[in-house]
């Protein structure tokens, strides 16, 4: 544009637009008498938009780079397509494992920054029943929780959630091989 401005005494700019490419702009008060270097010319408000030879085969050049790059592309996202489908099963297993995690922990992080008092499901293979200091107890494999609450329906400050209507009733859960919840 410099080269051309210096050259024909034309004050150019280089313009682009994405269904044009790159493309040329004087100003429109020369009326169509450009010189014949400068061809396809179209008025638009106050410019005359137009090309050179050398800018038509230079805008030619970068959209074939531009369609090869986009093939390069796409052909690489393919590549990787094809590998994570064939490792689908271990990508859908990691992804269930960290969404267990992140659950655990959510709930570890509530149980430590609570004032309320949590118990822990005690889990036993004795064949007898104990009673522990903590307040569940265990026998053959059984899982018990004596004053337990749902970890869910209390809010993160250590206090009932608002669905709550009254105060809080524990529950005591008891889960063996013969016996479910």
């Amino acid at each position: 544009a410099d080269e051309y401005s210096e050259t024909y005494d034309i004050n150019v700019q280089v313009k682009e637009t994405t269904s044009r490419g790159y493309y040329l702009s004087v100003p429109a008060d020369l009326g169509l008498d450009l010189p014949q270097i400068f061809i396809q010319p179209v008025k638009n408000g106050r410019f005359i938009h137009c090309s050179t030879e050398e800018v038509y085969s230079l805008n030619s050049r970068a959209q074939e780079n531009v369609q090869d790059l986009l093939m390069m592309t796409h052909s690489r996202i393919q590549e990787v397509l094809e590998v994570a489908r064939a490792h689908y099963d271990s990508l859908a297993s990691l992804s269930d494992a960290i969404a267990l995690l992140d659950m655990c922990h959510c709930f570890a992080d509530n149980v430590a920054s609570s004032r309320l008092p949590w118990c822990r499901p005690m889990l036993s293979n004795r064949d007898s029943i104990a009673n522990q200091d903590d307040g569940s107890f265990g026998r053959s494999g059984a899982m018990a929780i004596r004053n337990g609450r749902y970890a869910i329906d209390v809010s993160s400050n250590g206090t009932n959630s608002p669905s709550d209507c009254g105060d809080f009733v524990p529950n005591d859960t008891y889960s063996s091989a013969l016996q479910n919840f």
